[in-house]
């Protein structure tokens, strides 16, 4: 059997193969980069060793660790302490109602944050959280700031504006 195909249905599947060819390599690419990408390499490993042992003192209850690693750290060394202690007093109170302990967070977008700050990088991604017995997903904003060749981080919170527990 014979068929014959209109040029403009050929050229129309030529179109429609080269968009998808590129599509399929676009989207390729941008999976396959690793999302720390925007962070020089000479420092990036350090930030993400800093921020996996942030997330494990944080799910591993150690208050004190995790509060040496925000920013910003107080210039006054009594002040710090004092904060420090108040810190731990309200994490470790378990009937407190804002027991929102981050347990994973998985990056799924770096920024430079240079404009704010020098060598600071915003971090979004899906964080998990062990709240009131249960394990909630949420769009979770980490700050990293590099300070004295040292990475500290501000606080998070559920304000990413993507969904980026749902990708």
């Amino acid at each position: 059997m014979n068929v014959k195909i209109r040029k403009s249905t050929q050229k129309f599947g030529a179109v429609v193969l080269l968009y998808l060819f590129f599509v399929i390599t676009v989207v390729g690419q941008r999976e396959s980069k690793n999302v720390f990408d925007v962070v020089p390499v000479s420092i990036r490993d350090a930030l993400i060793e800093r921020l996996k042992l942030r997330i494990e003192y944080e799910k591993t209850e150690q208050w004190g660790k995790l509060y040496d690693l925000f920013y910003p750290k107080k210039n006054n060394q009594e002040d710090y302490i004092k904060a420090k202690e108040e810190y731990i007093k309200i994490n470790t109170d378990l009937n407190d109602p804002r027991q929102y302990i981050m347990t994973d967070f998985v990056p799924k977008v770096v920024s430079s944050a240079n404009e704010l700050e020098k060598e600071s990088y915003l971090i979004e991604g899906c964080g998990t959280f062990r709240f009131k017995g249960k394990l909630i997903k949420e769009n979770t904003i980490i700050m990293a700031h590099l300070v004295n060749k040292e990475w500290l981080f501000s606080s998070f919170g559920d304000v990413a504006p993507n969904k980026l527990c749902e990708q």
